[in-house]
Formats: C-alpha cells, structure tokens, sequence
C-alpha cells in the first residue's frame, strides 16, 4: 500500500504542483490511515478498503482528541487518495 502512497505523492507534486507543506500533511494523514487499516483492521491491500473502515478511522481520530479541522483535512486527503 505504501507504494501507492508514494505514486500519489509524486502525482500531487508534479501533476498538481501542490506545495511542500501540502504535501507534507497529505503524506502524515495518509501514512497514518494506512498504518491504521494494516495494524488495527488487518487490511493489506486497498480493494479491501470500504467507506467502514474510512469511518472507523475518522471516528478513531475523533476519540483520539483530534481537532475538527485536522480529521476534515484527513477526510480531504482520503478522499483524494481514493
């Protein structure tokens, strides 16, 4: 999966021209949801990855104490992954 990650990262920075900052908050959300499907939901592999398992996360997050903002940007940059 980190490999898919890797080819979205260099996809927003040459395609879209996103910033390094941008890119550096894709890469942490993203990297952080994927660790969370592989550890938490024994997920090794994107198609096994529904809309269940994208709420589990945010909800995780929220019960984490994550601010809004930083769950709806997490939301943004999985939504843009997928």
């Amino acid at each position: 999966m980190k490999l898919y990650l890797k080819h979205f990262l260099h996809y927003l920075a040459v395609e879209r021209g996103l910033a390094r900052n941008t890119l550096e908050a894709y890469e942490r959300d993203l990297t952080s949801f994927l660790e969370y499907m592989s550890d938490k939901q024994g997920i090794t592999s994107l198609g096994q990855v529904d809309r269940v398992h994208i709420v589990s996360y945010l909800m995780f997050l929220r019960e984490s104490g994550r601010a809004s903002s930083t769950v709806a940007r997490t939301m943004t940059s999985i939504r843009s992954f997928f």
